[in-house]
């Protein structure tokens, strides 16, 4: 179903069609027990989409088709990934998160609220980030296992999978 503009914060839920928000999605919270198609906003700020049990390991396979953060039009040196999770046990389509905030820590100082992508498979992310490829869009396709992330073949510009705050990890 698509959504108005604004914040959404979302009981937990069994399956998640699709979701529009024609803003910032923040200080949300989604769990999700089932998989989730398209999700589009502005800005992912301070917010949490968890598929299966908080994300966690172990549990049925979920997959999210795909995250799309359109970002600040007017201003594009505003992150649009900040503060932010996606955790999930199964496949990510596609995660398009503009450009990703490395630098802001969360405020919680548990180890297991790290900021970032997890998923078991990753057919594509792209983001920019400070510092990171020349501040250029970083496209990375089929990441499978964890060694992906530190194969030419799948990570050309040999991104690392920790940059600051922000972490991409394949399990």
């Amino acid at each position: 179903s698509g959504l108005a503009a604004g914040n959404f914060v979302a009981p937990k839920l069994t399956a998640l069609g699709k979701a529009t928000i024609a803003g910032a999605l923040s200080g949300s919270e989604w769990d999700v027990s089932g998989h989730v198609g398209a999700v589009k906003a502005t800005t992912m700020i301070g917010s949490r989409i968890a598929l299966g049990e908080g994300g966690g390991l172990g549990g049925p396979r979920y997959d999210l088709k795909s995250l799309t953060l359109s970002g600040d039009k007017l201003n594009v040196n505003t992150p649009s990934f900040v503060r932010s999770q996606v955790y999930l046990t199964g496949t990510i389509g596609s995660a398009k998160l503009n450009l990703v905030d490395t630098t802001d820590e969360i405020d919680s100082p548990s180890s297991t609220r790290r900021l970032g992508v997890r998923a078991d498979v990753m057919t594509l992310v792209s983001f920019r980030a400070s510092g990171v490829n020349s501040g250029k869009l970083v496209t990375l396709r089929k990441l499978g296992s964890p060694g992906d992330l530190a194969s030419p073949l799948t990570n050309p510009a040999n991104i690392a999978s920790v940059i600051d705050s922000f972490r991409l990890v394949v399990v």
